[in-house]
């Protein structure tokens, strides 16, 4: 029962408020409610979802997201990124919309291994991008090229370069400039 209280009160959260600042924060503080709501059971989440409102859902994420993505981020809201991430991709996944939650996968994935160099985090994230893309049958050289280089990092040498020759594999242009790249880093 409180945790339905909690949705209802999120679906109906004024936006409106006295300064600027105020309503522009609501959203965040709104999202953040909805971060805690979810448990990465797709169906619980889509019991969030639905009572939420889908596009509602997106808005608040989205505001998480924006703020993680500010150039005063705080390493809140740089946590609060990541979980935007994995909520936007638990939307996705509840319209059922693979190649968009990959996205949201691999933009996490992107953010743990450039910004933060977490490598582990990175190649968890890539490995959800790539069965993401799978269901969707969208294009599989860029993830497997991600995982790579996350292997790569993690010291797993043999694991990396079979995920870079797959990329290599896969690639649509063999002479395009990232693949010959991607052909000096399997060398």
């Amino acid at each position: 029962m409180k945790n339905n209280v909690c949705i209802v009160l999120l679906a109906w959260l004024p936006l409106c408020a006295f300064g600027q600042d105020a309503a522009s924060d609501a959203p965040l503080a709104a999202g953040k409610v909805l971060l805690t709501q979810l448990q990465g059971d797709p169906a619980k989440d889509a019991a969030v979802f639905r009572q939420v409102g889908a596009d509602r859902a997106q808005q608040l994420l989205q505001a998480v997201m924006n703020r993680g993505l500010n150039k005063t981020a705080t390493l809140d809201d740089w946590t609060g990124l990541h979980s935007a991430f994995a909520g936007l991709m638990a939307l996705e996944i509840y319209r059922d919309n693979p190649a968009k939650a990959a996205a949201y996968a691999f933009f996490n994935e992107t953010y743990f291994r450039t910004a933060e160099r977490n490598p582990e985090a990175a190649l968890a994230c890539a490995r959800q991008a790539l069965e993401l893309d799978q269901k969707a049958g969208q294009p599989l050289y860029l993830v497997h090229k991600a995982i790579g280089e996350d292997l790569r990092a993690l010291g797993r040498l043999p694991e990396a370069m079979e995920e870079l020759r797959q990329a290599e594999t896969e690639w649509p242009d063999p002479v395009d400039k990232t693949a010959c790249t991607l052909s000096q880093e399997i060398m």
